[in-house]
């Protein structure tokens, strides 16, 4: 299933291909006949949905930005990477450390985020994570997964 923001960027992409170019403001400006209107229609509904949805998150937002504050390196240099969708190099150039070590400073902040953050954000994540692990579909004995065929009458 994708995400509002990437039925946006799909939607804008095939309307490029028809001449319909988009400014800053998420409107559109009419290159040549082939637009559709109907396409134009969507990117702007799509726009929309998304709009709702960030100010319908905006308190969850900002308590995973406190938890992500540039005090905490590690958290920062995660939230850099995977909210603001820097590059692992750009955090490192800020932080003054190379790619590689950037790296190695977000995987700690990872570990630190999963510690505070609420524990609704890590279920809703994980399926079944709130399931009593006994009511799942696993065998009871996990070996009973691992059971080799019986080939005795094979030999």
């Amino acid at each position: 299933m994708l995400s509002v923001e990437q039925l946006i960027e799909e939607t804008k992409g095939r309307l490029g291909v028809m001449g319909v170019t988009f400014d800053k403001q998420g409107r559109s400006s009419v290159a040549g006949d082939d637009a559709i209107p109907a396409g134009i229609a969507r990117v702007e509904e799509l726009r929309q949905q998304w709009l709702e949805l960030a100010e319908s998150n905006q308190a969850e937002v900002e308590v995973a930005a406190a938890i992500c504050s540039r005090r905490h390196v590690g958290r920062w240099a995660m939230w850099q990477n995977v909210v603001m969708r820097r590059t692992w190099a750009d955090v490192g150039r800020e932080l003054g450390y190379s790619e590689s070590h950037a790296r190695d400073i977000g995987a700690a902040g990872a570990r630190e985020i999963y510690a505070l953050m609420p524990e609704h954000w890590r279920r809703a994540t994980i399926p079944n994570s709130d399931a009593p692990w006994r009511d799942l579909d696993a065998p009871s004995n996990p070996m009973d997964a691992c059971a080799q065929p019986d080939l005795s009458d094979a030999l």
